[in-house]
């Protein structure tokens, strides 16, 4: 199937985390997460993936393409259905302090900078990762307006700890099930990482269930098909 025909889509249809549309010469195409597949149902055959389709949403730098990991790579980038559903939620991000920890792509954090945040730490352990963030910011031109962290998730809080630091936007997004929500979530409340009037967003796997650590109190939770996304803030904080 041709990149003419990808590009005559006559009807889109949501379903989960999937995007299923059907095509001018009657092929089918399927939207996992940020990456676009074909198939043709006439004969029952899978054509193979076709085109990337991770970008920034909006803001400054909305439309540019991001670069994405291999297939071979342990990066799972941020699906632009959750990426979108929650900066919808958040609304505004303007001038905000952003941590952006298990990067990946750094596709959330760049999303903030390209909606107006003044600044972006990004935590991410893996090379390959690091590269990616790199690229990005540079594809954006947000290199000025981050800071990268080379470390794993738990050293890099600890060492914005000793910096004192702190955030009006902290997003968590670690491997699924491997028992990393609650250990970074806590120290990221022991820390004193969230600005009084900040917000903690975890995105993670239905089946880990995220216990607010004394001080933080679950605000609102969202599920988008297998991701569940979790927003927290300091329980003193009253919101309407």
């Amino acid at each position: 199937m041709s990149k003419k025909d990808a590009q005559k889509l006559q009807s889109v249809i949501f379903f989960s985390h999937d995007v299923v549309a059907t095509g001018e010469m009657g092929g089918i195409f399927l939207w996992r997460g940020a990456v676009a597949v074909a198939c043709d149902h006439r004969l029952g055959i899978f054509c193979g993936r076709i085109v990337n389709v991770m970008r920034v949403i909006a803001g400054s730098a909305k439309g540019l393409r991001l670069l994405t990991p291999k297939k071979t790579q342990p990066i799972r980038p941020a699906l632009d259905q959750v990426k979108e559903a929650i900066f919808n939620i958040l609304f505004d991000v303007q001038d905000l302090q952003v941590l952006d920890c298990f990067a990946g792509t750094g596709a959330v954090g760049i999303e903030a900078l390209s909606r107006g945040a003044a600044h972006c730490v990004f935590i991410d352990h893996l090379p390959a990762a690091i590269t990616l963030v790199r690229g990005n910011l540079e594809k954006c031109g947000f290199t000025a307006q981050a800071t990268i962290l080379a470390m794993p998730a738990i050293p890099g809080l600890q060492l914005l700890q000793r910096r004192h630091a702190q955030f009006d936007l902290i997003f968590l997004d670690p491997p699924y099930e491997k028992n990393l929500v609650n250990k970074s979530l806590d120290l990221v409340a022991h820390a004193s990482l969230l600005a009084p009037t900040g917000l903690v967003i975890i995105e993670h796997h239905p089946k880990e269930i995220v216990t607010a650590p004394p001080g933080l109190a679950i605000r609102d939770q969202r599920k988008y098909g297998q991701t569940l996304i979790t927003f927290l803030h300091w329980a003193k904080i009253c919101v309407e």
